[in-house]
């Protein structure tokens, strides 16, 4: 009881102790009641009434994004995972996106930290495990969701890793005995690795993965901006100025604003319409289908396939030129 009150005040006190009226602040009203279908009947019910009374409650934005991640994950919609596709989730998609996502490096860190923790004495371990067992449970709770839209959804963990990452750093180097000079040698690489490997990311952050994705990390994550979330934009815009391309056809998955991005005379490429000219495509329209919020089938752009692209541009954008048929 005490954990829940605690809890709940701390959310609370995350949202500014927030008091709002159902309809102004959580954007509902009587005359556009939601179904909630997806929801339990007694939480329709109480639901309807906050709605039609226009009730005060706490912290308004919580409850909307609580009610709204509820619908989504109820909600049979499309997942990817190493080259996979279906409608609902995967139970290891989040497993996989982590460890794929994450510096090698940084996961030998945390081995190290769990092999420190464990091995500690007995009447100090609970504290250093409480990371751990954190972890542990974002796993768990999040092994059941089917809405499966990105690693971001469980970015708290990485913060908590650190803390693991952390205790390995010590342990390697506080190794007593014949082992420690070894210990302390793989320290240093490891960090020294982590760095490098922070530098080389550099502005790519987001199309990250470490050597267990292989060379194309498209075939195993691809959407919630794991990999293709249009960053790659400005980038093509400066590769058609230099070769002069004045006009192109363009599949990506953007929210951009394309008069304003800079790009020569363009048309959005339809779906299982082969064309001929300057093409344009990012990897997850490619395999998806995904184009500007508009969802085709994933075979849509299969027929590129059958063409080698000119240039990869950024991590993300494929440029293609298809001479004319004969």
């Amino acid at each position: 009881m005490a954990a829940g009150v605690l809890a709940i005040t701390l959310i609370w006190a995350g949202y500014g102790f927030s008091v709002g009226h159902v309809q102004e602040d959580m954007q509902l009203s009587p005359s556009a009641m939601p179904s909630f279908q997806h929801f339990p009947a007694p939480v329709g019910v109480i639901a309807r009434k906050l709605i039609t009374r226009d009730a005060l409650v706490p912290v308004p934005a919580f409850l909307r994004g609580v009610a709204d991640a509820w619908a989504l994950n109820k909600s049979q919609h499309q997942s990817y995972i190493l080259g996979k596709i279906k409608e609902g989730g995967w139970w290891y998609f989040f497993l996989v996106g982590v460890a794929v996502k994450t510096p090698l490096p940084f996961i030998a860190l945390s081995f190290f930290g769990l092999v420190g923790i464990v091995t500690s004495p007995p009447g100090h371990k609970w504290k250093p495990l409480a990371p751990v067992f954190a972890i542990a449970a974002i796993l768990i709770v999040t092994m059941p969701l089917k809405y499966d839209a990105g690693t971001r959804h469980v970015l708290v963990l990485f913060p908590l890793l650190a803390v693991v990452a952390g205790a390995g750093c010590s342990y390697l180097w506080n190794v007593h005995g014949r082992w420690s000079a070894g210990c302390r040698t793989v320290l240093a690489v490891l960090l020294l690795w982590q760095c490098f490997v922070t530098i080389q990311a550099g502005d790519d952050f987001l199309a990250y993965f470490n050597e267990i994705a292989g060379p194309d990390p498209s075939k195993v994550l691809i959407t919630g901006c794991d990999l293709d979330c249009g960053q790659d934009f400005f980038r093509l815009s400066s590769e058609l100025g230099k070769r002069h391309i004045s006009d192109i056809k363009i599949a990506m998955w953007s929210s951009a604003d394309l008069p304003q991005m800079g790009l020569p005379q363009f048309e959005v490429l339809q779906p299982f319409q082969p064309v001929n000219g300057w093409v344009a495509i990012s990897v997850r329209s490619l395999r998806l289908g995904d184009v500007f919020h508009h969802s085709y089938p994933p075979e849509a752009f299969a027929w590129l396939n059958a063409y080698q692209p000119v240039e990869q541009i950024g991590h993300t954008i494929r440029l293609y030129y298809i001479p004319k048929s004969n």
